[in-house]
């Protein structure tokens, strides 16, 4: 059943201020604002050249998330607060598989194929598979990796958003314990957390050790238990898709950041650099691209026989799969006198190198199993890189599952295409822009605006008369304004909210939802007010500024959203 039309009578006040008013109430609640209204022609330009950035919502801060930033063309809302876990997802800080750092890793003859690989998605846009859970560092006389030991600096919360930077929303499980540190999975070395908030709320700190892995802990006396920690970080791309200086050498990494390794492996590490031809004054690039050509092309088969220790019978066999490929670039590199670490989690090992002017950028070396098996991944978008990855890439690399090819289970087809698209675009987010924002704060970020696109389209011509082709194939959707301030100014805000919901009044999370104000007889000229995202349940709410040149008059306020691949477009009734 449709509800009565209110409309907002816009009257001029004492001393000139504009106020909005509503001239019918329903129950109490404040007008419905909206009945059938056509969106303006052209509104949808107005609204891409206001745009707010990358970041919807209030200003990201220690304990406060912004409701949901863009990547391409998506808007990812925060991650749902709840406390209980998702399928698989494990609580960090507990004894359980996946949940756990380690600290040292020991080479071993196990070089033929994996089984089945399980891994963990906690970040937005997945990063599969190389989610950080720990960096190692140093290499021991007997060839075992491990984290140095050092003191922990601590990582203060916000910064301004960078254009240069990619974001994520991470999100997880934790069992904290006051006064002890937890490990915090990362998506870079050089990540930065621009805000964060756990449910129940408690203070919290972070901080990373000398190979930039994350810990959260809170000294807040008598903590015990189970915490939900939502936060959104971002990261230069240039880890994801370095472009190194190619006229920088080895010889320019500065002396205190070159590694050494122990005489006991130094003699094997030796052999092993005039084999592939390498010397410590060469380009840096050059360098990696021979490591990097040569360890791609190792294989999964039997283990070799035992020579001279089982640094030179891996790299001599080429034999192994991704942990042994990225253990025999690390020995390598630090003889060179090249900072790598490896980087590992529980299902796969990569490396990190240091370059200079690029600093530290991620190195796949590919690897080989049976089967890639995801979990909590669904409703995820998948990391594309600004550019794709620069180094050599044999046959057999190509085809591994640390590119997701081969068995990868818990992806949908769409989340498969997606991650296996490379993303050539050298604008990535965009400039610096700011823009209203949902709650009290005002919206800053790194927007879409170098390249036009909106990050969802407004209500288009014909709504509410769709055409068939926005609707064929997807679900009905109705979108609703609940309630709007009573009073506002010219130039000051007013609180809309309303809600999104399906045909059975199910909520739909993470819609785009754009405000507009019209004139009742002249809708072709509405005004686009903001964007907000529908919450877990549906719900929305947002302050808007009311124009400070708007005309006098009665004006309607409305919502429109342009729904996504299961739901349709609809504007607020």
């Amino acid at each position: 059943m449709k509800r009565a039309v209110a409309m907002a009578a816009v009257l001029v006040a004492a001393g000139g201020a504009l106020v909005v008013s509503a001239s019918a109430q329903d129950d109490g609640e404040g007008p419905i604002l909206h009945e059938d209204v056509r969106p303006p022609p052209g509104a949808a330009d107005r609204r891409a050249s206001a745009e707010s950035g990358a970041l919807l919502g209030p200003e990201p801060a220690a304990g406060r998330n912004p409701s949901a930033f863009s990547s391409g063309n998506k808007l990812l809302p925060e991650p749902d607060r709840g406390a209980a876990a998702e399928g698989g997802e494990p609580v960090h800080g507990s004894d359980e598989f996946n949940a756990d750092r380690d600290t040292t890793w020991t080479p071993d003859r196990v070089t033929k194929m994996d089984g089945t690989l399980r891994y963990v998605e906690v970040f937005n846009p997945s990063i599969l598979p190389h989610k950080r859970g720990a960096a190692m560092d140093g290499v021991r006389p007997d060839y075992q990796l491990f984290i140095r030991p050092s003191s922990r600096t601590k990582v203060e919360v916000g910064g301004r958003p960078n254009p240069d930077n990619d974001k994520f929303w991470g999100s997880v499980l934790l069992e904290l314990r006051a006064g002890e540190d937890v490990p915090l999975p990362s998506v870079a070395a050089s990540m930065r957390i621009l805000s964060y908030e756990i449910e129940p709320k408690i203070p919290i700190t972070f901080a990373k050790d000398a190979a930039d892995n994350f810990y959260v802990r809170t000294d807040q006396s008598g903590v015990s238990g189970q915490y939900r920690l939502n936060f959104l970080v971002d990261a230069p791309a240039s880890f994801f898709a370095p472009q190194l200086d190619p006229k920088a050498r080895i010889t320019d990494i500065p002396r205190s950041m070159r590694p050494e390794l122990p005489a006991e492996a130094r003699e094997s590490a030796r052999l092993a650099i005039r084999e592939l031809g390498l010397k410590s004054n060469m380009r840096l690039v050059e360098a990696v691209n021979i490591m990097a050509r040569y360890f791609r092309d190792f294989e999964a088969k039997d283990s070799p026989p035992r020579g001279r220790d089982i640094f030179w019978d891996l790299f001599k066999s080429k034999a192994g799969v991704c942990r042994h490929r990225s253990f025999a670039f690390v020995i390598i590199a630090h003889e060179l006198g090249i900072p790598a670490r490896y980087v590992t989690n529980e299902a796969h090992a990569w490396v990190e190198v240091y370059a200079p002017k690029t600093g530290w950028f991620q190195l796949d070396l590919g690897g080989a199993a049976l089967e890639l098996e995801v979990s909590n991944a669904a409703g995820k978008t998948m990391y594309q890189p600004r550019a794709d990855d620069p180094f050599p890439k044999p046959e057999s690399y190509l085809n591994n599952y640390s590119r997701l090819q081969g068995d990868v289970e818990g992806l949908t087809p769409g989340q498969l295409d997606e991650a296996r698209t490379p993303n050539d675009s050298s604008s990535g987010e965009g400039v610096t822009t700011e823009g209203e924002g949902e709650g009290e704060g005002e919206g800053e970020g790194s927007g879409n605006g170098a390249d036009g696109r909106r990050l969802s389209p407004g209500p288009g011509e014909n709504l509410p008369e769709l055409p068939p082709e926005s609707a064929a194939g997807k679900q009905k959707t109705d979108i609703a304004v609940t309630k709007v301030s009573n009073l506002g100014y010219r130039g000051e805000t007013i609180a809309v909210s309303g809600a999104v919901r399906d045909d059975q009044g199910v909520g739909l999370p993470g819609l785009g939802v754009d405000l507009y104000l019209a004139k009742p007889d002249d809708k072709d000229n509405a005004v686009w007010l903001g964007q907000t995202l529908s919450k877990g349940d549906g719900s929305f709410e947002i302050q808007l500024t009311v124009p400070a040149d708007i005309e006098v008059g009665d004006y309607e306020v409305y919502a429109g959203t342009p729904g996504d691949d299961s739901y349709q477009p609809a504007v607020s009734k």
